[in-house]
């Protein structure tokens, strides 16, 4: 049972990330994140980010990159019994802080993993799948993906698909 030891484990898993990160992790930032992510802003787009990981782990990633910049919220796994509670916190506070009611195909969530179909599913988001992480376009097809990237490089392609659902 690793419940009475997960603070430590977590702890070390942090060090172990830092210790590890680049100093430059430009290389690591996948083709057309940034540009999306700047496209989106400049179009008034409420930008929030999820991850599964810890907040320690992810504030390292996007600071380094300068990509935390783009987003208003940021919500961590470590905070959250499941995916889907993290995600109806990131709805619910996203309608608080912009004063309008998201729902349905208001909300694009753009993922690389099959928990991430399921999740925006049971949400009722418009699912963006993008194959740059350890599912296959197949596995992100089987699971539910309203639409299927490679990879998010063309951004006149995505804000063509986020459009097209609202």
């Amino acid at each position: 049972d690793f419940k009475p030891r997960r603070a430590e484990m977590l702890s070390r898993y942090e060090d172990n990330f830092e210790s590890g990160y680049p100093a430059d992790p430009s290389p690591y930032i996948l083709p057309g994140v940034t540009a999306l992510l700047a496209a989106l802003e400049a179009r008034g787009d409420y930008l929030a980010l999820y991850t599964g990981d810890s907040e320690r782990v992810a504030r390292k990633m996007l600071t380094a990159s300068d990509l935390d910049r783009y987003f208003r919220r940021f919500f961590f796994g470590t905070e959250y019994p499941s995916r889907l509670a993290m995600v109806q916190t990131v709805i619910r506070s996203a309608g608080e802080d912009s004063g309008r009611e998201f729902a349905g195909h208001d909300v694009v969530i753009i993922g690389d993993s099959t928990r991430d179909v399921a999740c925006a599913r049971q949400a009722g988001a418009l699912i963006i799948a993008v194959a740059t992480g350890l599912h296959t376009p197949a596995q992100l097809e089987a699971a539910g993906a309203h639409h299927l990237l490679p990879d998010l490089a063309v951004t006149e392609d995505v804000l063509s698909l986020i459009d097209a659902a609202s």
